[in-house]
């Protein structure tokens, strides 16, 4: 399918968001702003995140990406404000983590818009899907490193799916390990689907981090994820976004 940039004169892009329900209290823990597509004539909504996964790939897309990422970064961070207690996730293109834009990088961006919001870091969770970074491990590595000092935390996305690497995650250490979607659909059928789940519930026992089972819609996949440690749960068996 091909995916073409939206007209700005006729599609805003704004963060619609989902929330994440925290197991040992059964309360919303926080939510994730989602990027989304609203026709400004018809009211039309759509996904933004073939723009970010398709697109994304293009050296020439990038900065036009990244400008977008950051509008939605922050809208969601001016709505955080306005709450006490839940945390935001927020997903960031880590290919940009190395750009920069008017002479700074978009990681002392991101961590600026933070503190001028005047919030607690430990309340943003940064979404990073490893395998989209271009650049070297240890990059991104030191870069995650740097956020977390700040008391920010780290979730890698879509754990177990397309060229995620188990190491990979293990060398970020995250705080939270997000199960892919459609992994933990096929895990409901297939037994060697449920290894994997069951590889990446036993690295995230290891590491200390939490699992949050995304995208979560029928009884079958609550009970799977149950079963497989989830401490976090999100779909539209609880709300759509």
């Amino acid at each position: 399918m091909n995916i073409a940039l939206p007209d700005p004169a006729r599609v805003d892009i704004v963060p619609f968001f989902q929330p994440i329900i925290k197991l040992d209290n059964r309360r919303i823990f926080g939510y994730e702003a989602l990027g989304r597509m609203v026709d400004r004539f018809d009211g039309n909504v759509k996904s933004a995140g073939p723009l970010f996964h398709q697109l994304g790939q293009s050296a020439e897309h990038r900065p036009i990406l990244q400008d977008i990422d950051s509008k939605i970064q922050e809208a969601a961070l001016n709505r955080v404000c306005q709450s006490e207690h839940n945390a935001l996730f927020m997903n960031i293109m880590p290919h940009t983590l190395t750009m920069a834009s008017n002479g700074q990088s978009t990681s002392a961006s991101i961590l600026k818009r933070i503190q001028d919001c005047r919030i607690d870091p430990s309340r943003i969770v940064l979404e990073i899907t490893e395998d989209e970074f271009f650049g070297e491990l240890e990059h991104l590595v030191a870069i995650v490193d740097g956020f977390k000092k700040e008391g920010l935390q780290i979730a890698v996305d879509d754990a177990g799916a397309g060229e995620s690497d188990l190491n990979r995650i293990a060398l970020i250490r995250p705080d939270i390990i997000k199960v892919d979607l459609n992994l933990l659909r096929q895990s409901i059928q297939h037994v060697a689907f449920r290894q994997v789940l069951q590889a990446v519930s036993a690295l995230a026992h290891r590491l200390g981090s939490s699992l949050l089972f995304e995208g979560v819609e029928r009884e079958e996949e609550l009970f799977m994820a149950l079963r497989m440690g989830a401490r976090y749960l999100q779909g539209y068996l609880f709300s759509e976004a």
